[in-house]
């Protein structure tokens, strides 16, 4: 039943991913997403958790994955059901909003994510390595984030522009891409290098109706698979402060990422752990 239940997930999210390559800007839509975090992170904690599913209470594992199964299918479906709105049925996602203001609030979110940026970075280091923060250093963080949703008005206002040089965007453009580099590179946080990659991808279709080749998808998923699942190793070169940068791109590009991510998928992950236990409590 183990190994019933993870294939079964693993189906219903390769057939959710696959249906949504097909026809033009599909793969933009939820299911899509969902369904790529899901083959990339989650399952092959799953492959770890099978085997090792005697460490779980008697039929854990496989209630576990069932119930992801379901949930999966419900997502799929519950969106394919979705009905098509009217075109005369009114909606607020119709607005006119007016570029200035908008400008303006993009400009607001981009500056004070920036100064509680400096203030997280301002924080002791032995604040900043703690596994679990708390304080002074979650309210940073939080407010800091802001700087996101900052960056993504003004991207898009950016690609309405029909020129390349707009000081008053870039001014807030390019240090906020600089946060994402410095965390996704330098720091090797996966969760900002994919907000960064669906954050171009998808805005060049809503605004510029640009759709990414079918081919560079597919290419981009086995490569992410790969880098996903071997970021552990990644993150522990990059942040020793023991070496410098030379050194550490060094041993970089000559890491073996093949073999992390083995082991990646033979161990179950600790999110996975938590997963199953919470269901047995609750």
């Amino acid at each position: 039943m183990d190994l019933f239940s993870l294939i079964l997930y693993g189906a219903i999210n390769a057939a959710m991913v696959l249906y949504h390559l097909q026809g033009n800007g599909r793969f933009f839509q939820f299911p899509f997403w969902a369904g790529i975090i899901a083959l990339g992170w989650f399952f092959p904690h799953a492959i770890g958790g099978y085997f090792n599913a005697s460490d779980f209470p008697k039929n854990a594992y496989a209630d576990s994955m069932l119930f992801a199964g379901l949930c999966t299918g419900a997502l799929w479906f519950g969106f394919s059901l979705t009905p098509a709105r009217s075109p005369s049925r009114p909606s607020w996602l119709d607005a006119d909003f007016d570029i200035h203001k908008l400008y303006y609030a993009g400009a607001a979110l981009s500056t004070i994510g920036f100064f509680f940026q400096w203030k997280l970075w301002s924080l002791p280091e032995e604040m900043l390595e703690r596994g679990i923060w708390t304080g002074a250093t979650v309210k940073y963080f939080f407010f800091a984030n802001l700087f996101k949703f900052g960056f993504i008005t003004l991207w898009l206002l950016y690609l309405r522009q029909h020129r390349v040089f707009v000081p008053r965007l870039l001014v807030f453009i390019v240090p906020s891409l600089l946060f994402f580099l410095e965390a996704a590179v330098l720091r090797g946080r996966r969760a900002a290098m994919m907000e960064l990659v669906s954050y171009l991808a998808v805005s060049l279709w809503f605004v510029r109706r640009i759709a990414v080749p079918r081919w560079f998808i597919v290419f981009g998923l086995i490569f992410g698979l790969i880098v996903v699942n071997a970021i552990g190793t990644y993150r522990t070169i990059m942040t020793n402060k023991d070496a410098d940068l030379s050194d550490r791109l060094s041993q970089v590009a000559h890491a073996n990422y093949m073999a992390s991510s083995k082991k990646n998928v033979a161990e179950s992950g600790e999110e996975l752990k938590n997963y199953i236990y919470y269901r047995q409590i609750y």
